[in-house]
């Protein structure tokens, strides 16, 4: 083989992989859903830039696509959905809006924490739309904002569920959904929601957050779009609530129709004293 043919090999195998990190999206009017990741993203960035609390603060009061549970991302999620084979922005402009943070950087809701345990993390990571890069700086800096909802956020105090897993999670209706999380800081009971199809309905309004609960049978609308909330009933605590999606739930097809066999194992094992 002659080098030129050496090189354009080279730039086929190097054009190959760039394709593997580009995430597959799904896109509607005001939002866009990772497939891969199962995370739903605001279509737009944010009008303007803000500080890091602000930042939090805006997600979490927003309203769009009939949606009100975004959140600020945390730093892993902003670069799941970077292509690294564009520049300036690092971002699909077929699919996202970046007219605003195009030439900036997003916040992350990832602090930096400093060497003492306990003393506050003043500085937090952002991810740049130029390039894809990623550094920290302080919070009282200002930066542009990409809401996103489903998945959860990746504080040690939180409660965090995991079962369902989100993205590649399907159930059927009328089955059993075993229901897995770890409490966090949170001591309280728990209120189980479920978020999507249309419907926002209770699963349960009290059990104990002893990390497991059985829903014996599901009943919900057939969807994609399905969010798991768990929050404390103690509302001196609800700083711990979680929300844990996107999944879906299908009507049932009958007996050999395909469910997600390995949440449903990793629930048994739970139940049954092992660690999933």
């Amino acid at each position: 083989m002659c080098c030129k043919e050496v090189i354009m090999a080279r730039k086929t195998i190097f054009f190959c992989f760039l394709i593997l990190l580009i995430p597959a999206l799904a896109l509607s009017a005001e939002t866009v859903t990772d497939t891969e990741t199962g995370m739903m993203w605001e279509l737009a960035d944010s009008a303007n830039t803000m500080n890091w609390a602000e930042a939090r603060d805006y997600c979490e009061s927003l309203t769009t696509g009939e949606y009100s549970d975004w959140r600020l991302p945390n730093r892993k999620e902003l670069q799941s959905i970077i292509d690294y084979g564009k520049y300036k922005p690092a971002l699909d402009k077929e699919v996202f809006t970046t007219a605003n943070g195009a030439a900036d950087a997003y916040w992350s809701s990832t602090s930096v924490y400093p060497a003492g345990k306990d003393d506050p993390a003043t500085d937090a990571w952002y991810v740049s739309c130029v390039d894809g890069s990623i550094a920290s700086e302080a919070k009282t800096a200002v930066h542009y904002v990409r809401a996103v909802r489903g998945g959860q956020n990746d504080t040690g105090d939180n409660i965090t569920v995991t079962v369902p897993e989100q993205s590649s999670s399907n159930w059927m209706v009328g089955r059993v959904m075993p229901i897995i999380w770890m409490a966090g800081k949170s001591k309280s009971d728990v209120k189980i929601i479920l978020i999507g199809g249309g419907v926002e309905q209770v699963i349960t309004e009290s059990t104990p957050n002893d990390g497991s609960f059985i829903w014996w049978n599901i009943e919900a609308p057939a969807a994609s779009d399905y969010s798991l909330a768990i929050m404390p009933t103690d509302g001196k605590e609800a700083a711990y609530q979680t929300t844990q999606g996107l999944f879906s739930i299908a009507e049932d097809a009958g007996f050999g129709s395909q469910v997600d066999l390995q949440d449903i194992i990793k629930g048994l094992q739970y139940l049954s004293g092992q660690n999933p």
